[in-house]
């Protein structure tokens, strides 16, 4: 009896002393010792549906491949539940031989993860007070496990969520990155805070600490112009394409629209400004061409009426003709 209490207080000091799968373990090679055992084995199916197992004598958590995994549930492990499988003969993964004396026991199952007890020997049957004490060892881990699972399970959610997060705003920084448009966050007082790449370089700049902590007005061809644009966007509270004009490098001026924003606190505050602009300095110009074409045209033409009409000369019957025309004459 005392030799049965030791044994089940060594087993629960463990699993109390370390959550991790090292106690995993550390149980099989006490198991192994207590039940006279070749080889035991705890199989265990983790939270990311990962599979592996820790054997006795070996000091590392061993992966299994799908296909192992189902081959140990189907063998070893297909009638266990509550209570012990005897089974055999059977090659536990990395035992050198086959075993006649196998035992499973399910100690772990829920919706996220899945457990198995396996011992094996070669000299003598299991025997209902052995298989008894196993049982109540599977009943002993099971709340332990439990314990560890929900832990385990609270960490991964927890991981899970920072690593969605973090995945959100990989791809909301490579999108803003990689938009073939200005997109910058000003303080209230108009000083940028961000500015992503396209807009460094259609500024002509070629670093972020060349625009940041600057107020936005001084990249304005105009600097008045944002003054009235800030007045208007404090009225209306948001502006959609708003036509301005920025200054590039060499002071060339840049033709834009812009659709401002002002992100503010629950209590009305102004937070920071928000603003996409949208470079239309190709268009323009090619609007302006256009329109000299015309204007060139409509010029042209204008004077192209003038003389045909200077060319017009009267004939004998009063009427007008052209040079290139031969006008009838009336009979005498």
């Amino acid at each position: 009896m005392q030799e049965y209490q030791n044994f089940f207080l060594q087993i629960s000091l463990l699993y109390a002393q370390d959550p991790t799968t090292k106690a995993d373990i550390d149980a099989t090679n006490l198991i192994k010792t207590y039940f006279h055992a070749d080889t035991v084995a705890i199989f265990f199916q983790d939270l990311e549906g990962h599979h592996h197992y820790s054997i006795a004598g070996s000091p590392y958590t061993i992966a299994l491949s799908q296909h192992q995994w189902d081959e140990i549930i189907t063998t070893a492990c297909r009638k266990t539940e509550n209570k012990p499988y005897l089974f055999g003969p059977y090659h536990i993964p990395l035992f050198e031989k086959a075993l006649p004396y196998c035992v499973s026991l399910r100690f772990y199952a829920s919706a996220s993860a899945l457990g198995y007890l396996l011992l094996g020997r070669e000299y003598a049957p299991w025997s209902e007070e052995e298989l008894t004490l196993l049982t109540q060892v599977a009943q002993l881990i099971a709340p332990i496990v439990h314990n560890r699972i929900q832990r385990l399970l609270a960490d991964y959610r927890t991981k899970r969520s920072i690593e969605e997060v973090q995945a959100k705003e990989y791809r909301l920084k490579t999108l803003l990155e990689t938009a073939p448009m200005l997109i910058y966050t000003a303080t209230p007082d108009d000083r940028i805070i961000t500015i992503n790449h396209f807009g460094i370089h259609l500024l002509g700049l070629t670093k972020k600490e060349d625009i940041l902590n600057h107020h936005f007005a001084e990249f304005f061809y105009n600097p008045s112009d944002r003054e009235y644009e800030l007045r208007r966007l404090e009225k209306e509270g948001m502006l959609r394409n708003y036509e301005i004009i920025l200054k590039g490098k060499n002071e060339i001026p840049i033709y834009a629209v812009e659709f401002l924003s002002v992100l503010k606190d629950k209590r009305g505050n102004s937070i920071e400004h928000q603003g996409i602009i949208h470079d239309i300095t190709e268009r323009i110009l090619h609007e302006k061409e256009l329109w000299k074409s015309n204007l060139e045209l409509s010029e042209l033409n204008n004077k192209l009426k003038q003389t045909q009409s200077n060319s017009i000369t009267p004939g004998r019957t009063g009427k007008a003709c052209f040079p290139w025309t031969t006008c009838r004459r009336d009979s005498p």
